[in-house]
């Protein structure tokens, strides 16, 4: 099983927070996975490579010149999957007894709701690679030659040790190739990264 969920929060006052809290969300899901599962927080805090584990930035936030500008009340969330089985039944927790609070970048938002329904938000819900797979290799017509990305909060890569601020083509289809073919028992080919459009 995998698993996208969104976590749906207020801050109680205004506050400003730097820019890419990702990492503080980062911070704060090992911290509740820790409290589930020790071990496989342990685990995925040390291990080196691809991560079964993705945290947004925070949505919905103002980004200004000094930083995210929250309101008290605003409703603003944060993305998290899981993307193997384990790291998925861990993440569930979070749907059937959210914390109170979740912490950023040292501000407290409350939590007011959990989400992984994707009628309510198209971002979450429960998958295998088995099925997602299965939409383009048992699919009745070819895949588009072009897509178009949206991209809903700063999105960066590490590459042999250097940050990128930015998603580049390269950075972002090998990622993702990578990260599929860690985790997913079907495979993909690297060169269907190597073969996008320029």
């Amino acid at each position: 099983m995998l698993i996208a969920l969104s976590l749906l929060l207020e801050s109680p006052a205004d506050a400003q927070l730097p820019f890419g809290v990702g990492r503080a969300n980062h911070a704060a899901t090992l911290a509740h996975l820790h409290s589930v599962d020790p071990g496989l927080a342990d685990a995925l805090h040390n291990a080196n490579g691809p991560k079964p584990l993705t945290c947004s930035d925070l949505i919905g936030a103002k980004a200004g010149r000094e930083g995210l500008a929250v309101r008290a009340g605003q409703p603003l969330r944060v993305r998290i999957t899981g993307l193997t089985p384990p790291v998925a039944q861990a993440l569930a927790s979070l749907l059937e007894s959210p914390p109170a609070t979740w912490p950023l970048a040292g501000h407290p938002f409350r939590i007011t709701g959990a989400v992984c329904d994707p009628e309510r938000d198209l971002w979450t819900g429960r998958s295998s690679y088995e099925d997602l797979a299965a939409a383009r290799l048992l699919g009745q017509s070819a895949p588009a030659a072009r897509a178009t990305l949206r991209f809903s909060a700063p999105t960066g890569f590490k590459s042999k040790g250097v940050h990128m601020p930015v998603p580049l083509p390269e950075l972002l289809f090998g990622s993702l190739v990578d990260r599929w073919n860690a985790f997913s028992p079907v495979t993909v080919s690297p060169t269907c990264a190597a073969s996008r459009p320029r």
